[in-house]
Formats: C-alpha cells, sequence, structure tokens
C-alpha cells in the first residue's frame, strides 16, 4: 500500500497554490543550469583558487604568529595573551570542521568555519603588528600612547 503524499495529506491548499511551480525557482528568471554555470565562469571572483589549501593558508598563520612574536619581543610588549587568543581561535575553527566531519560524512562547506577563523586570527594579529610597528599614528588619530 502506499503511502499518501504529505504535502496533500496535511496541506491540500498548498497543491493548488503550487500548482504552476513544478520549475526549478531558477527557471522563474529564465536560468537554467547552464546559464549559472556560465556565470560561475564568466567572473572569476567565483572561481576557488586550487593551489591554496588550508595546510598553505595554516602556514602563512604561522608564520604571521611567528611575525607578531618576534616583533612584541623587539617591542617589548606582552604577547602572550593575544597569541594564545589567536592560537585558540583557529584551535575552534579546527574542531568544529573535526566535529562536522565526525557527524556526518565530510562536505567542503564544513571547512568555512575553520577557514573563517583562521582569517579573523590573522587580522588581528596582522591589526596588533601594525599598530606596534607604526605607534605615531595612534597619537595623530587623538588616541591615546601606551
Amino acid at each position: 500500500m502506499a503511502k499518501p503524499n504529505a504535502r496533500r495529506h496535511f496541506f491540500p491548499s498548498l497543491e493548488k497554490k503550487q500548482a504552476g511551480n513544478t520549475a526549478l525557482a531558477g527557471a522563474r528568471f529564465g536560468l537554467h543550469a547552464a546559464d549559472v554555470f556560465a556565470i560561475f565562469k564568466k567572473h572569476p571572483y567565483f572561481r576557488h583558487p586550487k593551489n591554496l589549501n588550508y595546510r598553505a593558508f595554516l602556514f602563512f598563520w604561522l608564520i604571521g604568529l611567528a611575525l607578531f612574536l618576534v616583533i612584541a619581543k623587539m617591542r617589548r610588549q606582552e604577547a602572550a595573551g593575544l597569541a594564545s587568543y589567536a592560537a585558540a581561535l583557529t584551535a575552534v575553527g579546527l574542531l568544529m570542521m573535526l566535529a562536522n566531519c565526525v557527524l556526518a560524512v565530510f562536505q567542503p562547506r564544513f571547512t568555512l568555519p575553520m577557514l573563517e577563523l583562521t582569517i579573523v586570527s590573522m587580522f588581528i594579529l596582522f591589526g596588533v603588528m601594525m599598530e606596534s610597528l607604526f605607534p605615531s599614528s595612534r597619537r595623530l588619530c587623538g588616541g591615546e600612547t601606551r
């Protein structure tokens, strides 16, 4: 015995409303699958760089962290708190990705939190490095100096 369609059974009014919407949503705009892929091929900012993987990205992050620690040591500034915060951001992103992979089959979208938190960590490190390299800009803007 065939099971009844859940939409028809529980929501009979939806069948009348959606009778004309049998095509995909992109077809409403006159787009088909080939048209959408042509848009991605036409614009270079939609393309994913194939030669930049997370291992290379993490390597650049480690170089940035080491550079931050060297600059902080040269300027005799406290760097342990910010370095551990940057490392914790990257580690939390990595753990989020690993948890997603353990709970489900790996999909490339699971790497997004890892990349986002690593990018945030890199921007924080870069900002503090620039602030310690160019401290006179804070005096020009009316900010307090350390």
